[in-house]
């Protein structure tokens, strides 16, 4: 942590990550014993809570890193479950990147940590669970396109 000079001559604090997250575990912010590099845990409960049908309507993975835009050689865990109603991927498969792993052994310790902490069993893969999403191309039969959510008078300009 450092006091630094701006070019206005306000003094300000700069604080790192690591120092932050201190901060936070002291004041009790984050769970102490989520430890640095456990902080994908608060996310897991986050994105349960998000599921129409909580735990049991989503799962979660560790397994190679592999996405449209990436490969890596590490393993990932990512969350799944499915778009809710305010999403315009409503009723599609959510996938959601927690954290990567170097090795196979910090991996299964995390996939314990989980099935300790929220009853969910982690399945580890040694192949990639990503399916490229494709948006369809005509809108629910449901939708009406003359209902826009506006309502237009002449008087508007």
């Amino acid at each position: 942590m450092k006091i630094i000079k701006t070019a206005s001559g306000k003094s300000k604090i700069k604080i790192s990550k690591k120092e932050w997250q201190g901060i936070g575990k002291k004041a009790g912010w984050m769970k102490e014993a989520m430890g640095e590099d456990a902080i994908y845990m608060s996310s897991i409960g986050e994105l349960i809570r998000e599921e129409d049908g909580g735990r049991d309507a989503c799962h979660i993975t560790i397994e190679p890193s592999k996405g449209e835009t990436y490969s890596h050689d590490s393993l990932t865990m990512y969350f799944y479950g499915t778009y809710g109603i305010s999403s315009v991927n409503e009723g599609m498969e959510k996938r959601v990147f927690l954290e990567r792993f170097d090795n196979e052994e910090d991996a299964r310790r995390a996939a314990e940590d989980i099935k300790r902490t929220f009853g969910i069993d982690v399945d580890i893969s040694d192949s990639s669970r990503y399916v490229k999403q494709e948006l369809p191309s005509s809108p629910p039969s449901w939708v009406d396109p003359a209902d826009a959510g506006e309502v237009w008078s002449e008087d508007d300009y």
